[in-house]
Order: C-alpha cells, then structure tokens, then sequence
C-alpha cells in the first residue's frame, strides 16, 4: 500500500489559513491537537469509548501523519518513550464519525531502542 505524506495537504491549510479552530473539520482540530500534545482537546474530540487511546499515547508525540492514496485514510504514528532503552510506535487511523473523532489503532511495536527525540511538528520534514 502506496503511503503519501500529508503534512501540506492536511495540516498545513488548517495552520496557515484564516479559518478559526472552531471552524475546522474535528480531524483537522484532533490532529492539530495531538501535534501539540494537548491530550485535554484531543479527549474533547473523541468519540465516546475513545478515551483510552489518549491514556495509551500519554507519553508519546505524533511523529508523523500519512494519508493513503488509494481510500483516502489518515493515519497517525505516535512515537513513544518507554523508558532510556525502549520505545513504542501506535499506528492509528482517524477517521470522522457524525461530529466526533475515531482512532482505530491497528498497530502497535515495541522496540529495544530509545525513541528518538522530538524534532519539530508532525507535519514538519
């Protein structure tokens, strides 16, 4: 399956245009949120029965966002410290249901290295 990156295509319109945050499709707002780390939004934007997918990705930063050419799917990677030696990737896809946000996650690794730091937003090359 092709992947595309979307940072100009998803983010970047929503961050640079004069659309205020309330205006924003809730997609838009929950990954805008999850950029920044604001868990409290990103809660506010789920669908109920969602939440533990913020208490899984507490301690995680969105690395990057990726859209599938082929259906149009949005997908998150959060990357996660667990600890000096070991991180941890959550694969999810967003999707819109009614005005809420869903976070299907369909993959989860752990690995034996340390996460690399944060160097910017997700929709950052």
């Amino acid at each position: 399956m092709r992947m595309c990156f979307v940072a100009l295509m998803i983010v970047a319109a929503t961050l640079s245009s004069t659309l205020s945050a309330k205006d924003l499709p809730p997609i838009q707002k929950f990954l805008h949120a999850a950029d920044n780390n604001d868990f409290a939004a990103m809660t506010s934007l789920l669908a109920e029965k969602q939440s533990s997918f913020v208490d899984s990705v507490a301690n995680c930063y969105l690395r990057r966002v990726y859209q599938n050419e082929e259906n149009s799917e949005v997908i998150g990677a959060w990357m996660c410290s667990e600890g000096d030696t070991k991180s941890r990737v959550v694969l999810g896809i967003i999707t819109q249901g009614s005005d809420m946000v869903i976070v299907e996650v369909v993959r989860e690794d752990r690995n034996e290295r340390p996460a690399p730091p944060r160097t910017g937003s997700a929709f950052e090359n």
